[in-house]
């Protein structure tokens, strides 16, 4: 997501660059008899007059953003264009190029679960976004593999979040590696079973969603503030699920467990708000991850994330962890620099309608 986009380059609006005297300029200089430049020898000259700002980038931050205003066309020959945020100017191949913003640059992330399906995910999108990225799961090949290819920024260390000595001796590691930590990801949980019935739960099947679940949420949560409180800063984020909105979309141990993750994450961002840290959930319908599709085939996991799509509300998209991933940048990001305390659901509107009256009407199919 780093690098560069070409900007437009419109033709000129009447509406906002037209001159007060209404004189067509190209008229007025065949009428002088004068040869025009060309758009590159003006761009060319554009930038040199201002080569200060094309040699020094600035890194955008959220103060010098939101104090921003956004000015108005810039005018090289028939060429316009008006930054939508401070930007700097250089030129490849006779083109306007501007950088693009970096959501997560020069933040600390450590994302549990971040070896397979929407940890996974994260982990990239993430450091594609600038942050350094320490993966916390118990698949070390996996994480190792992830660490591995995507570099230097990114490290794993095994985590057990169950065990409250593995979550320590992450977040110490963390800061002994990184020196802070902007955001803690508790993404990392465990389903029972697909479907099933309160009478054939066993308490150890309560017990594992449970202590994974919540038990890690929580114990992630306790080590992450204990180093964001001293920052007076920081992000502490779960993954909970769209079962959280909507009941009957998975077992009743599981639905407790991610339920006590909204409630936990509510209760944190009343005391942590005090500190400047941010506590929010991002809540995914139906996604096939490694945690409910292992060892399945890729065409099966196809079939049944459009089966998935159809049983939902919101058609011509298929959720994947890439999407879930996403909405935790949003979150993760100082995009989203006053939201505390959601329950983001994304599940593209099924567990706000009830589309029973629409069929018996044949509005829906």
């Amino acid at each position: 997501m780093g690098g560069f986009t070409v900007a437009s380059s419109p033709s000129p609006s009447a509406s906002e660059d037209e001159s007060d005297d209404g004189t067509d300029s190209d008229d007025a200089d065949e009428d002088n008899g004068a040869s025009s430049p060309s758009d590159n020898e003006m761009l060319l000259d554009f930038l040199d007059n201002n080569s200060t700002k094309a040699q020094e980038p600035s890194k955008p931050t959220a103060h010098n953003y939101n104090s921003y205003s956004h000015p108005k066309l810039i005018q090289v020959g028939s060429l316009q264009f008006r930054p939508r945020k401070p930007i700097n100017l250089a030129i490849t191949a006779g083109l306007i190029i501007t950088t693009k913003n970096i959501w997560l640059e020069g933040k600390v992330a450590i994302i549990t679960g971040g070896a397979s399906g929407i940890g996974a995910s994260a982990v990239h999108i993430f450091h594609e976004q600038g942050a350094k990225v320490v993966i916390a799961d118990i698949q070390d090949e996996l994480g190792q593999a992830i660490a591995n290819k995507l570099g230097k920024d990114v490290c794993y260390i095994h985590c057990d979040v169950s065990n409250e000595d593995d979550v320590t001796n992450l977040v110490d590691t963390t800061i002994t590696k990184h020196g802070k930590i902007d955001i803690m990801y508790n993404n990392a949980g465990v389903l029972d079973r697909p479907f099933g019935s309160i009478l054939d739960t066993t308490k150890a099947d309560l017990d594992r969603c449970v202590g994974v679940n919540l038990g890690g949420a929580f114990l992630g949560a306790k080590h992450a503030a204990r180093v964001m409180v001293p920052q007076c800063k920081g992000v502490i984020l779960f993954t909970a699920s769209a079962c959280t909105s909507i009941a009957g979309l998975s077992t009743h141990s599981y639905a407790a467990s991610k339920y006590a993750i909204l409630g936990l994450a509510k209760s944190l961002a009343s005391e942590l708000g005090q500190y400047g840290i941010r506590v929010n959930c991002v809540s995914p319908y139906a996604v096939l991850t490694g945690m409910n599709s292992k060892g399945l085939h890729e065409d099966v996991v196809a079939a049944a994330e459009v089966r998935a799509t159809k049983m939902g509300n919101l058609q011509g998209q298929v959720l994947k962890p890439e999407g879930i991933a996403r909405a935790a940048l949003y979150l993760a990001s100082d995009e989203s620099n006053f939201v505390s305390g959601l329950n983001l659901v994304v599940d593209g509107g099924f567990s706000v309608v009830n589309p029973t009256m629409l069929k018996a009407l044949k509005i829906v199919p």
